[in-house]
């Protein structure tokens, strides 16, 4: 279960929103957390295909590193704690398709 807190905070230049929540975990206990959602513009739409971003993803790469480093490690964090997001998922499979 998880309770969403009230305050949040904006960070205007990625339009994120930091959202305090409080996580029940299945021990029973409770801990406290921060969630970065993300709230701005799309650029992609929902119009491009999950291979045609695959395809993308294999060719960007920022001043972070690569977009492919970027997916993995998001893909292997919510693994490594036992959650998974069905979009991440798909994606990454699609992008470990293209790879062979």
């Amino acid at each position: 279960m998880t309770k969403y807190r009230s305050s949040y905070v904006l960070c205007e230049k990625e339009k994120r929103v930091i959202r305090q929540i409080c996580k029940l975990l299945a021990d029973g206990r409770s801990v406290d957390a921060k969630v970065y959602i993300y709230e701005g513009v799309n650029p992609l739409g929902s119009t491009i295909s999950t291979a045609k971003k695959a395809e993308m993803i294999l060719k960007a790469r920022g001043t972070s590193g690569s977009a492919l480093d970027y997916v993995r490690r998001n893909f292997e964090g919510l693994h490594d704690v036992g959650l998974e997001d069905p979009a991440v998922t798909e994606l990454w499979q699609a992008v470990q398709a293209l790879r062979g």
